[in-house]
């Protein structure tokens, strides 16, 4: 009897996949990603190989399109800062963007990042009777997403830079709201009011509801 040939030997490469299902605008993070064994007579073109690329290349990019669980990255799939289409990336489906100028106080001194949930309040001078003025700040605008503090994207600042000293905040508003926010920039003072992460929508409106929606400058001082 002639003995069978052996089976001939698989190589495998090692191919940069996900490791949890990534919906598309999610910023990319190294726990998002794992190298997966892969037979290299199967390997397209597209698919980051171990041996020629890196992930820390890959992390805070943000996912173009929804990937699921395990499944091959392209860089098509994603699009890294300061490629064409970023922006658009990070932005919810019919959503816009809206940046406004702010300063280290009004922007809670470097501590609200990309991500965090705030709050818009407007402060102005109104003219009164007899030639004398009033003051009086509103909540206006609730329960907004910051998706950038200056050109700054990522929830850490880079190297040498803070937030602390961003000029601007970009904000994700629907569009009837971005024409609100380019109107309230010629109105008055605007501040961001950062937002518990454990807070609701019910709890922010009873709130809201047990007190009047504005603050005049004689409720907060006795000589007014």
């Amino acid at each position: 009897a002639v003995a069978a040939p052996p089976p001939p030997e698989v190589e495998f490469a090692e191919v940069l996949v996900a490791d949890v299902a990534l919906p598309a605008g999610t910023f990319v993070k190294p726990q998002h990603l794992r190298w997966q064994r892969w037979p290299t007579d199967d390997v397209p073109e597209s698919y980051l190989l171990k041996a020629e690329r890196s992930e820390e290349e890959l992390v805070g990019a943000v996912v173009r399109r929804g990937l699921t669980l395990g499944e091959p990255i392209t860089d098509g799939s994603v699009v890294k800062p300061g490629e064409r289409g970023f922006l658009a990336a990070v932005l919810s489906p019919g959503m816009r963007a809206v940046s406004l100028p702010i300063t280290p106080v009004s922007a809670n001194s470097g501590l609200i990042f990309p991500g965090d949930r705030i709050d818009l309040i407007l402060t102005q001078t109104l003219n009164a009777e007899e030639g004398t003025s009033r003051r009086v700040s509103e909540t206006v605008l609730r329960n907004m997403r910051v998706i950038a503090m200056g050109d700054q994207m990522g929830d850490e600042p880079e190297q040498g830079q803070s937030h602390e000293n961003a000029r601007t905040a970009t904000l994700e508003v629907t569009p009837v709201q971005a024409e609100e926010v380019t109107l309230l920039t010629e109105l008055g003072k605007l501040s961001l009011s950062l937002r518990s992460l454990a807070s609701t929508d019910e709890v922010a409106q009873a709130a809201e509801r047990a007190r009047e929606p504005f603050t005049w400058d004689s409720d907060v001082s006795q000589v007014l």
